[in-house]
């Protein structure tokens, strides 16, 4: 806690807050006149001292969330190797910690000691063994420091400043996400932030709730970003090996420039902006489980980009080739016409259009209108360009003229896109099956039911899981309780 006030008030303020507690050891540091020595023998003491001083850590009930608070049909299981309500029984039984411990220093204190970089580097040794320090009567530029010292310290820490007033612009800025509260303080910091907030406690639900929710989303779609452009890509690749490099082309270029402005990007703004795979959010810090995947990386490594560029490159070599050996085999179409090099490009084309757009929509957890309209509303609209786009003269649509009179007409390309996006998704739809269904992946085995009688509240990420529907609905039909392990 950084702050302005004088120290009886801030020490005050840490004890109602429960910053600081009454059973723990509290270590005040003040701007007296001590030498540079005095203060590093004096902090090394208090270093040796925490670090001496063991006492078992709290049960998992007091520091993470109330098992009473769950659902009666719902078992909450902790999960493996984290501390905070995440880690085992037995990871609790046997850890250790120092007793709790807290430093309060004032301006004068942290000044002489942010001004010395042995000082510094001792104070921060005795600093990072606290559960909770308080600096008080400290100026903005000192709080941008004490920020600036815990990055430069932990550069795998991501710190976050909330302020309301002008004074804490300094530090809101140092940190890595700033939230500022306007009210009777002004709107400085709420200008200068992240994000803006109108009271302090809208801080839970910004952070347990929409901070999830946005690192979820984002997550997709940077992987969805990478998958789209590679699949386009890797359909040109394996053309070059037919035409031995010569730089041609197998997409018209003002269809292939449309690929990013027109065809698949209304969906994918959508899918970061709207899309929840939790529909309750109302007690999802009861689900400590919901948090695990953001703190291990789950949903962004680069284990699984790999697995997206995979995709890419596997969904890629279908579409080609089936396109390539079905259609460019022979090339000849209903009534003796000639599919020729630009029929097969743009078959090949429409058929990415639709596989990463359902793509998309294999990934989509909760379904609105808005999602139905931009994904399918996208494929139709590919098509109606396709069929407006040639009935411009030659001079304008060069290789395009005619292309849906010559080729598209036919039902030997429309067949050839369906069977091309058909066997693309066999393999996804199986391995999507089979993780939500059969590995028991935490995130879906935390669903959370407020009322039985409520289907609506009963939320299944995936369209795959249908099954899984099925037997919730008979489950709540027939009164019984869900297995949460078997959703």
């Amino acid at each position: 806690m950084l702050t302005g006030d004088k120290v009886e008030t801030a020490e005050n303020i840490a004890y109602a807050c429960s910053l600081v507690f009454s059973d723990c050891r509290l270590t005040r540091i003040k701007g007296d006149t001590r030498t540079k020595e005095e203060m590093i023998a004096f902090l090394r003491s208090e270093k040796r001292t925490g670090l001496d001083n063991k006492d078992q850590i709290p049960p998992p009930t007091t520091r993470g969330s109330n098992p009473a608070a769950l659902p009666a049909d719902v078992e909450l299981q902790p999960a493996e190797g984290e501390f905070g309500g995440y880690a085992s029984q037995d990871e609790f039984d046997n850890a250790k910690l120092t007793k709790p411990h807290s430093v309060l220093i004032d301006g004068d204190a942290l000044g002489f000691v942010l001004e010395d970089p042995d000082l510094k580097d001792e104070f921060y040794e005795v600093i990072r063994h606290c559960i909770s320090v308080v600096c008080c009567r400290v100026s903005p530029k000192q709080k941008a420091l004490v920020v600036a010292l815990v990055r430069d310290k932990e550069p795998a820490a991501v710190t976050l400043a909330v302020g309301d007033g002008a004074n804490d612009v300094p530090m809101i800025q140092s940190a890595h996400v700033g939230v500022g509260i306007s009210g009777m303080e002004g709107q400085q910091a709420a200008n200068s932030a992240d994000y803006a907030i109108g009271q302090f406690r809208f801080l839970h639900r910004l952070l347990f709730v929409h901070g999830r929710g946005n690192y979820f989303r984002l997550a997709r779609v940077i992987n969805y970003f990478f998958y789209k452009n590679a699949l386009l890509v890797m359909t040109q690749f394996w053309f070059c090996i037919f035409n031995r490099f010569t730089g041609q082309s197998l997409y018209e270029k003002w269809t292939l420039a449309g690929y990013n402005v027109a065809f698949t990007s209304i969906p994918i703004i959508v899918f970061g902006a709207l899309d929840r795979d939790i529909l309750n959010t109302n007690n999802i810090h009861q689900f400590p489980q919901l948090y695990t995947p953001g703190i291990k990386g789950s949903y962004l490594n680069v284990q699984l980009f790999l697995l997206w560029l995979g995709n890419a490159i596997y969904h890629s070599l279908i579409i080609f080739f089936v396109f390539m050996f079905g259609l460019g085999g022979n090339g000849i179409l209903a009534k003796g016409h000639d599919s020729q090099l630009d029929g097969v490009g743009i078959c090949i084309y429409a058929t990415v259009i639709v596989v990463v757009n359902s793509k998309l929509a294999l990934h989509v957890n909760s379904f609105t209108w808005l999602h139905h309209l931009t994904i399918w509303g996208s494929i139709v609209f590919f098509f109606v360009y396709c069929l407006l786009y040639a009935l411009f003269p030659v001079s304008l649509t060069t290789t395009m003229k005619d292309i849906w009179t010559n080729v598209l007409s036919f039902s030997t390309p429309w067949i050839t896109i369906i069977l091309a996006t058909s066997l693309c998704f066999i393999l996804d739809f199986s391995v999507v099956y089979a993780a939500y269904n059969f590995l028991s992946l935490t995130l879906h085995r935390a669903i959370q039911i407020k009322d039985s009688q409520d289907l609506s509240l009963i939320h299944i990420s995936e369209p795959t899981r249908l099954l899984s529907i099925s037997y919730a609905v008979f489950c709540l039909k027939k009164k019984k309780k869900i297995d949460i392990q078997t959703l």
